[in-house]
């Protein structure tokens, strides 16, 4: 078995990729043949290999890693226009939110003014319906009179 089948590959940041599921006793076996010891010690091919692409060097890697700036290159001028493109940046955002504060206050007071409406129009309601029930019994009250005096 090569070297490679015994370790488990994990993306939970609670496990180690490199981590060693094998027995006691398997640790002491050697690989079955010398190919497989030359096959796992190849970059390309072997999954403790730190480089996904295979093959390239850590110094590579680092070096095409994409950068706002360089470091090493960076001169006082490049230094402040960075500085300046942020403060831009920050400026933009803080105008952004700014618009946003705007408009949550318009709309709050726009819900509060139709909070506003609707209780004084269920109040109207309420006034409204209180009458036409008042005026329902002073009705019935009438039609019993007349019932009264229609019968003598």
């Amino acid at each position: 078995m090569s070297a490679q089948a015994y370790y488990r590959q994990s993306n939970s940041s609670e496990e180690s990729p490199l981590t060693d599921d094998r027995s006691e006793s398997e640790h002491e076996m050697p690989p079955e043949n010398p190919d497989d010891r030359t096959h796992t010690l190849n970059p390309m091919n072997s999954a403790l290999s730190l480089v996904t692409g295979g093959g390239h060097s850590l110094d590579d890697r680092r070096h095409s890693r994409p950068r706002d700036f360089d470091r090493r290159s960076l001169t006082n001028r490049d230094l402040f226009r960075y500085l300046m493109e942020e403060g831009k940046d920050a400026k933009k955002m803080r105008k952004y939110f700014d618009s946003l504060l705007e408009r949550l206050d318009s709309e709050t007071v726009r819900r509060q003014e139709a909070e506003r409406r609707a209780l004084e129009l269920a109040q109207h309601f309420k006034r409204v319906n209180e009458s036409r029930i008042a005026v329902q019994q002073d009705l019935d009250r009438t039609r019993a009179e007349l019932s009264v005096y229609k019968t003598f």
